[in-house]
């Protein structure tokens, strides 16, 4: 099956993975005003014109923040994303995760790390992320396809007079997308070669992890 064409959530096989994926992005949003919302992302191995495509793979969401927890687990094993971003200011995960190392360690499975995102500095957080997304959903030239994925809804239905207004935590499934899409661009093409003990160094002053 193919990424371009697979419906979301599809049981794709680690080899067929690394065949089709240049990379494999997860994030994760905290419930907020709606439930929190965790996404996997896939940037295509094949470029289209001067940009590779990113595809949405899957998506779960919860206002359970355990529930949320386990559902990245699920997704963390089922595609194995290079990194996980998100914001780990909410302490509120804080013994979920760190329950989840506990028992993967014990499984000598790798162990669940997320990393904070400089997207959360900016001053107008969802004019720069509605901005960002748009931009690669133009038809013209699009780069991002979701699917019939729940972020492609919330998107639909904010008005233009409403963005100003948007504060973090008001859709987390917009922000869970603009975690890992903007993070994936930007790494991706800076650092398209960089392995993974190179990618927690760059992003060592952002990382919070759980002892095991």
């Amino acid at each position: 099956m193919d990424i371009n064409t697979a419906p979301l959530g599809y049981e794709f096989t680690q080899k067929e993975l690394k065949q089709q994926c240049r990379a494999i992005y997860g994030a994760v949003a905290f419930p907020g005003k709606r439930e929190g919302f965790a996404v996997v992302i896939a940037m295509d191995k094949e470029k289209h014109g001067d940009h590779y495509d990113i595809h949405l793979l899957d998506e779960a969401e919860s206002f359970d923040i355990r529930e949320l927890i386990n559902f990245c687990d699920g997704l963390d094993r089922r595609y194995e994303p290079k990194i996980w971003m998100g914001d780990f200011s909410n302490d509120a995960a804080y013994p979920y995760i760190g329950r989840l190392n506990a028992e993967r360690h014990k499984k000598k499975k790798r162990r669940f790390n997320f990393y904070r995102t400089s997207i959360l500095d900016k001053e107008h957080l969802y004019q720069s992320i509605l901005t960002a997304i748009k931009e690669l959903l133009d038809p013209e030239n699009r780069q991002l396809f979701l699917k019939d994925s729940k972020v492609a809804t919330f998107l639909s239905g904010i008005e233009p007079g409403e963005v100003v207004d948007l504060q973090f935590g008001d859709y987390p499934a917009i922000e869970a997308l603009a975690f890992a899409m903007i993070e994936m661009r930007q790494r991706e093409r800076d650092f398209p070669k960089r392995d993974e003990e190179a990618d927690m160094e760059f992003v060592n002053s952002y990382t919070w992890q759980t002892n095991a």
